[in-house]
């Protein structure tokens, strides 16, 4: 992943962002596809987005000084190959993250971080 600013019509890469297990060798094989797939931004916070990485699982990500900073992640019990990620409100007004995974169907998140 990579972190731009935009200003003025000109983009600077402020910052990129893997998940650990993406840069570890002895992950190489057979552990999966450790890449990501989709990411969705927060709609009530500039600073948070979340991600689906296939194997590496459900992943938020929060923007502190212009790095992208993991906060949270979640891989269940036996794995997962997370597909996909979308932002929404719950009739409550709170903001959830759907997640939905190839293999177990659908997740429903809150991030409660700072």
């Amino acid at each position: 992943m990579h972190l731009y600013r935009n200003s003025k019509g000109k983009m600077t890469e402020l910052d990129t962002y893997a998940i650990p297990e993406g840069h570890d060798q002895s992950k190489a094989i057979g552990f999966g596809d450790l890449s990501v797939h989709e990411v969705a931004t927060s709609a009530k916070r500039n600073d948070l987005a979340y991600f689906s990485y296939y194997a590496g699982g459900f992943r938020v990500a929060k923007i502190v000084n212009d790095k992208l900073v993991e906060v949270g992640s979640f891989i269940d019990q036996g794995g997962n190959n997370v597909w996909g990620v979308e932002v929404f409100t719950g009739t409550d007004g709170k903001e959830y993250v759907a997640a939905s995974d190839r293999d177990l169907g659908l997740y429903i998140f809150e991030y409660t971080g700072p």
